[in-house]
């Protein structure tokens, strides 16, 4: 039915398959090279902007992950500070990761959001720096990465060229094959605008994971926006899913025309369809080919049932992250639920990884604690690399040999078979030959500590979505001239002295309608109108008191600051600000204190027009 195709156009996935998406203003498919669409002209209604971009080009498949799977150290967990000089990369601790890519050659790039750079480990298992100084901010467009200045540099994407791509929270940088680092979208504001026209033009919020086709578009997440966005290989942004809506609904329809809770993550399954992780909306939800939305993990409600039924009756608690092998088998970084997840071709559901208590070198994965998965990734030898957020480390999660662990004391682990070369992942395991036990360690493993359950995690899901059901299950109540956090310091603080805390995301978003749903996040707001500040965040430290400072004018004068209150292990806080009729137009800036420590700020602008109550429509 390709012919009938509402794109009438079509190109060869990244997965080496066709694949077709709706298109507006387009008689064949933007996401396509000029001429390379099938069963269309071959050419774009729509007007060709003549820009200087390069497009990306698609990834290759990679192989069946076998299971059942163990564990290694890759990077991170270590006991010295990463400080940006060559290290073993199992050796050094990182403040925080943001996301994990593989290139072509088997490089692993590793970006850390706090550190404001990118590192990468190299096939030796040595890390370095690869891109940023490690100053907030933005610069170096056009010059050397090493050299340039990214802000919370988060998730990653490798093409098959080599050239990586870097989501910040209102743009996305591209660093070339030889190292040059350019923008190719935002702007640097947060915003929704932009659409049909340049996406380095364009605004966007909260970007988040990325993903290529084989037609040399790139897909990215918004989170804090609401939508995945596509950038054409001329350049030009479109929005392919989501209404802006912070809700998970319209599942048959359009992806346009559905709401989306908080995409974190892409990817594109064997079939060509875009595979979408909600953290939000506690699903995974997927764009076939014909433009249509449809749920293929998760019921919707927070929770960690279902393994053994099908995947559409399961449960998860804050999906960060979605990745497909060649047979295509889906990965699920369950974040609240401490798991690995793995869907089959037959939609069962069941855990790979996670759900036990142990700590040790190759170890059998479905007994070992895995610590807030935030990504994960499907290398090209059919292996998983996935980022613990709560333990700021990278591990490696390689197949069994023979189906069995053995050669350490207490987890009888043997090292992944064989040295990864080009196209793979290397591993900081110790090197060895085929079936040759790793050396026993001098120390024994350390005893696992008590796993909560899920129930008792808070699910990293906005409270801008229902303010009132979390104000209600918070037992507080929200000052809204004052800018109250909605937050219960009665909650045991869990003691992580080697941790610094880490914002999985901020947003900022208009008030709700009386169905509790926020209105674009335009960034944008008026006098008397009430602005809402959602926090996700993770790694806190014993004893932390988060608050908030609002700030006005072009010299940025506090105007009022928040009670802090005593932090939870990780979660959402809700701020609340009412703009007073008389507030100042012009810059205003959110700035997140714990304690009088600075941990992040928000800009955003206060302009003449009538208070919005409710959200049209």
């Amino acid at each position: 039915m390709l012919g009938k195709s509402i794109a009438q156009g079509a190109c060869v996935s990244r997965r080496g398959l066709v694949r077709v998406f709706a298109a507006t203003g387009c008689v064949t498919l933007s996401g396509c090279f000029p001429g390379q669409g099938i069963g269309g002209s071959g050419q774009l209604e729509s007007p060709v902007l003549s820009v200087l971009y390069e497009p990306p080009v698609g990834q290759a498949v990679p192989l069946r992950v076998p299971l059942p799977l163990s564990v290694f150290s890759f990077a991170g967990g270590g006991s010295s500070e990463w400080s940006g000089e060559m290290a073993q990369a199992s050796d050094v601790r990182f403040s925080d990761i943001g996301g994990v890519a593989v290139g072509p050659d088997g490089t692993v790039y590793i970006a850390g959001a706090m550190a404001n750079r990118v590192d990468r480990v190299r096939l030796d298992g040595v890390i370095e720096r690869f891109a940023g100084v490690g100053i907030r901010g933005h610069g170096g467009d056009g010059g050397d990465a090493r050299e340039a200045i990214f802000t919370n540099p988060g998730r990653l994407l490798v093409d098959q060229k080599g050239a990586v791509f870097v989501s910040e929270p209102e743009r996305v940088r591209k660093i070339d094959s030889g190292g040059i680092v350019s923008t190719i979208l935002g702007d640097g504001q947060p915003g929704v605008h932009g659409d049909g026209g340049l996406a380095v033009s364009a605004r966007t919020a909260g970007n988040a994971g990325m993903a290529i086709d084989g037609g040399g578009s790139l897909f990215v997440a918004e989170r804090a926006a609401h939508r995945v966005r596509k950038i054409d290989p001329r350049g030009v942004i479109t929005t392919v899913a989501g209404n802006g809506r912070a809700i998970s609904a319209g599942d048959g329809r359009q992806a346009v025309d559905a709401s989306l809770n908080q995409p974190v993550d892409l990817d594109i399954d064997t079939e060509g369809n875009l595979l979408i992780a909600e953290l939000g909306g506690n699903r995974i939800r997927r764009i076939l080919i014909d433009g249509v939305i449809e749920t293929v993990v998760g019921v919707g409600a927070a929770g960690s049932g279902g393994d053994g039924g099908l995947a559409r009756n399961a449960e998860l608690s804050g999906p960060q992250g979605v990745a497909v092998d060649s047979t295509g088998a889906i990965f699920v970084a369950d974040w609240n639920n401490r798991r690995i997840r793995r869907v089959s071709l037959d939609g069962s559901i069941e855990t790979v990884a996670g759900g036990g208590g142990l700590e040790c070198e190759g170890g059998p994965a479905r007994q070992t604690r895995v610590d807030l998965p935030v990504d994960v990734l499907v290398t090209m030898d059919g292996r998983l690399l996935v980022v613990e957020d709560g333990a700021s480390r990278v591990r490696l999660f390689a197949p069994l040999l023979d189906g069995e662990a053995r050669g350490q004391s207490g987890c009888d682990a043997i090292s992944p078979s064989g040295a990864p070369g080009a196209a793979t992942v290397a591993s900081t395991a110790t090197p060895a030959s085929t079936a040759t036990p790793v050396p026993t360690p001098t120390s024994a493993p350390t005893p696992p500590a008590p796993t909560p359950t899920p129930a008792s995690t808070p699910t990293p899901v906005e409270t801008s979505t229902s303010p009132g059901v979390a104000e209600e299950a918070k037992g507080s109540t929200a000052t809204q001239a004052t800018g109250e956090a909605m937050s219960d310091a009665s909650l045991p603080v869990t003691p992580s002295a080697k941790k610094s805390l880490r914002v999985l995301s901020a947003i900022l978003a208009l008030g709700m309608d009386e169905k509790s749903v926020p209105f674009d996040p335009t960034f944008d707001f008026h006098p008397g109108e009430k602005v809402n500040l959602s926090v996700t965040y993770s790694n806190i430290a014993d004893g932390s008191r988060l608050g908030i400072r609002w700030l006005a004018g072009d010299s940025l004068q506090a105007t009022t600051e928040t009670d802090p209150q005593l932090a939870r292990e990780e979660g959402t806080y809700g701020f609340w600000f009412l703009l007073p009729e008389d507030a100042p137009v012009g810059p205003w800036r959110a700035e997140l204190l714990d304690g009088s420590r600075v941990l992040l700020g928000i800009d955003f602008t206060v302009s003449r027009g009538e208070v919005r109550s409710f959200r049209p429509g």
